[in-house]
């Protein structure tokens, strides 16, 4: 093989190897959301298993793998976009509301034992009296089940819902975001995200 056959070659293998970096590196948060949720859903048998055929890559590019309960993209910037969404998979996303939290026996990982249950997120440990702004990062003192017990009116009770939805163990169907997410929302996407919580995740009650 010629020198220049070598080189087209080299040049063509570098090219398709930066196109394959740059489409990985490109995908959005959502999308990275999308994955996480296909990898949930799977673990539990729901019927998105039917997915696992299809490329990740694929999966993350076309859209949301999940939809609302009306019909939209089970993301922020999904549901803010009023398109509906076109995708044959139709596994619904579902969270419970703040009313469901406000008994500890419903949180993740609650132990009889102690009545209580304890969790962790981006590497804090936090449980029932855990204040509110030790897990957020601001926000009310009091603790978390203090606030879903005694301030319905609260964003807090909203924020603390998704957070309990978010874990590992918990009873939300599809959620699209991890509870570091939520805590990463909380501060950079603030009233996009409580909207979306509060108008498309609290379901069951």
């Amino acid at each position: 093989m010629s020198k220049i056959e070598n080189t087209t070659r080299s040049e063509t293998e570098q090219a398709e190897e930066a196109q394959t970096a740059a489409v990985n590196t490109g995908l959005a948060s959502d999308a990275m959301a999308r994955r996480r949720m296909l990898l949930k859903s799977l673990s539990k048998g729901s019927s998105v298993v039917a997915a696992a055929a299809i490329p990740m890559h694929t999966l993350a590019g076309t859209g949301t793998l999940a939809i609302t309960a009306n019909g939209k993209r089970c993301t922020i910037s999904g549901t803010m976009s009023g398109v509906h969404s076109q995708e044959t998979i139709k596994a619904v996303c579902v969270g419970y509301s703040p009313g469901y939290y406000k008994k500890c026996e419903h949180w993740p990982n609650y132990k009889t034992s102690t009545n209580n249950a304890i969790n962790t997120v981006n590497g804090k440990t936090f449980d029932k009296n855990t204040s509110f702004s030790t897990i957020f990062g601001g926000g009310s003192a009091s603790g978390l089940l203090f606030i879903m017990q005694n301030n319905p009116s609260s964003d807090e009770f909203h924020w603390i819902a998704a957070l309990l939805n978010s874990l590992p163990g918990s009873p939300a169907t599809n959620f699209p975001y991890t509870s570091a997410e939520v805590l990463n929302l909380y501060t950079k996407n603030y009233a996009n995200a409580l909207k979306f919580f509060k108008d498309y995740m609290e379901v069951h009650t």
